[in-house]
């Protein structure tokens, strides 16, 4: 599998491409598909994805094969951090190395924004994502603790 970033895939070629309102369908998919927990009603609503594709701390991409979306990458940057979020590879897809394509054009556009530090938040039951990332070099931070406040149920 070659992989190429732009344009459109269609020829056994991996394409990692920025990812179009028109492509929300085709992203909710992948996630539902992928076992990634879905809010319809909040942050991941058509409304709000799309929102956040207007958004210039978001960076969201999708990798396409034979021109169906079979990966997504939906990652955020406040100035200093570069988050992954949302990384889901289709099922029939995963230990083909896409993953982790995903992962290096994230760290590749953090790099280009002069990040330096990159992070994700992996649910505790997905092993499948610890094992991915740890195999990429990222280090598991046991001493931090996750804190969020929901102003609304989804969000």
């Amino acid at each position: 599998m070659r992989v190429k970033t732009g344009g459109g895939g269609g020829d056994g070629t991996l394409t990692i491409r920025e990812m179009r309102g028109e492509d929300y369908d085709a992203v909710v998919e992948v996630w539902l598909l992928s076992g990634l927990r879905f809010s319809a009603d909040g942050r991941d609503s058509r409304e709000a994805v799309l929102k956040q594709l207007e958004d210039a701390a978001s960076i969201f991409f999708v990798a396409e094969l034979d021109g169906r979306i079979v990966a997504t990458a939906l990652c955020t940057q406040d100035g200093r951090k570069g988050w992954i979020n949302r990384l889901a590879v289709l099922p029939e897809y995963r230990r083909m190395g896409i993953g982790g394509s995903m992962v290096r054009e994230a760290e590749r556009r953090f790099d280009a924004l002069g990040l330096e530090v990159y992070s994700c938040l992996i649910m505790g039951d997905n092993l499948v994502s610890q094992e991915m990332f740890s195999h990429l070099g990222y280090r598991k931070q046991d001493e931090v603790l996750y804190f969020s406040k929901r102003t609304r149920d989804g969000a």
